[in-house]
């Protein structure tokens, strides 16, 4: 036991035993990486789960079910409409790792170039955002019913301005953030991010006892974000490694090359907005905004599966690489079959756990404002399973730079799924809309995918045992 808590702590201080090769120092030095990534970026999400289940718990009882889902819906257009950077924040991400292995001239014109395409994206979008909310009508897309929209709309349309003037600020801030992920240093940006989580989580149970209105609440969610993409854009400065005049002087030679690689990344976002991500949006559209709450308590309850997971599997995407790189295939063949494994184990007692505790859960977050039904409880835990799994499998495919493979597929999954969705929402409810997406997923997206494994040559020889 002590030999192997030693262990531990020299992973994680970066100093490793004597006698170790040159390719075991490069592994141990990854999995340190990841390993701190994990446990930063667990703290961060497990504060970021308790903030909105919280807030559906507070909220409920003096808003009611339709300002709630409305809030709930406009919380999840940052998430849904990510995909509107262009693909930048991934770029970010690669061209810090990139610069900083170049070299501090070469890092500085990467960021500086990054964050200015960013901040003038980000200016585009909020003012068409501002002219969309005052022009467009809102109400196609929450369906309120006559007899509280006059009730409801004020709140409602202060709250869309609101996102609208946060959504440039919000894909900025997310820029910066991977920005540093690049660099190496996720884990201080979690870390940090955490703590203003914590903060945010006091106030919003301040906000909610005064009863405060959907503007002001939104406010609080977004703020940690934004708060810490501020402070770390604030460090790149003083380190000189984002510098406005310099982004600007080699913003004409280079913004070609930032969004052709941002592309790659800005497809499969797209995709992953209409296939994964407009649920919520679909149910409102056709059920009402109130029937997305029972559906969005399903989402919020199983990231207590699908978090934790992902927690584990993410940092995995850069280990990938740096082993693809340095031809480490032995490393990555026994991290990806590792990972799979324990994905599908984790993932399927966490789902099993959460569907048999699900009631007691649900009572305790809303009482009896609102009913779950047992069947969209277990038909839910099934669709999370194969996300899991997914997720788990695309770490690996992104490390390995498999990225157009995995936009065509996208891509099909979507063009099939998107309609058959609201089809089968408006004819079977939100469990049938589940359902197609498990049986669209299984034939669109997990069959391709194998058929790429077993039929691929250079698949198979990369991982053949005697390479």
């Amino acid at each position: 036991m002590n030999v192997r808590i030693r262990q531990w702590f020299t992973l994680l201080l970066g100093r490793p035993e004597r006698g170790l090769s040159d390719s075991e120092l490069k592994s141990l030095e990854r999995n340190r990486v990841v390993v701190l990534t994990a446990m930063a970026s667990a703290f961060n999400k497990g504060v970021t789960m308790l903030t909105v289940i919280a807030a559906i718990s507070w909220t409920l009882p003096y808003l009611g079910e339709t300002l709630t889902g409305a809030w709930l819906i406009i919380i999840s257009l940052f998430a849904v409409l990510a995909f509107m950077d262009l693909g930048l924040g991934n770029a970010m991400t690669n061209y810090a790792s990139n610069g900083l292995i170049a070299g501090p001239h070469t890092l500085q014109r990467e960021v500086s170039v990054g964050i200015v395409l960013l901040l003038i994206l980000g200016v585009v979008l909020t003012v068409c955002a501002l002219l969309l909310i005052e022009y467009v009508s809102w109400q196609p897309l929450f369906k309120i019913p006559p007899t509280e929209l006059a009730v409801v709309d004020t709140e409602i349309s202060n709250a869309l301005t609101l996102f609208a003037s946060l959504f440039g600020l919000h894909l900025l801030t997310n820029g910066v953030i991977r920005t540093m992920v690049g660099m190496q240093q996720a884990h201080i940006v979690y870390l940090f991010q955490t703590f203003m989580g914590v903060l945010g989580l006091a106030l919003l149970f301040f906000l909610t006892e005064v009863n405060s209105g959907l503007t002001t609440l939104l406010a609080c969610i977004m703020a940690p974000q934004i708060v810490t993409g501020f402070v770390f854009l604030l460090k790149l400065i003083r380190t000189d490694v984002f510098n406005f005049r310099t982004g600007i002087i080699n913003l004409p030679l280079h913004w070609r090359t930032f969004l052709s690689l941002g592309g790659s990344f800005f497809v499969l976002q797209i995709c992953a907005t209409l296939g994964w991500g407009a649920d919520a949006l679909i149910i409102s559209s056709t059920l009402g905004t109130a029937a997305v709450t029972p559906f969005i308590i399903c989402q919020r309850i199983f990231q207590f599966a699908s978090q934790p997971v992902s927690i584990l599997v993410t940092p995995l995407w850069p280990a990938y690489a740096n082993a693809a790189a340095g031809g480490d295939k032995a490393y990555i063949r026994k991290m990806l079959l590792l990972s799979m494994a324990c994905a599908a184990f984790v993932g399927g007692v966490l789902i099993l756990a959460i569907i048999f505790l699900a009631p007691a859960l649900i009572d305790l977050l809303v009482d009896d404002h609102v009913s779950v039904p047992l069947k969209l409880i277990a038909i839910y835990g099934g669709w999370v399973f194969l996300e899991i799994l997914g997720a788990t499998f695309a770490m690996f495919l992104n490390g390995m730079g498999i990225v157009r493979l995995q936009a065509v597929i996208a891509l099909l999954y979507v063009a099939v799924s998107l309609p058959l969705k609201f089809w089968a929402v408006q004819h079977g409810g939100i469990e049938s809309l589940i359902l197609t997406g498990i049986v669209c997923y299984f034939a669109l997206v997990v069959l391709p995918y194998t058929f790429f494994v077993l039929r691929n040559q250079s698949f198979r020889m990369f991982f053949s045992t005697k390479s």
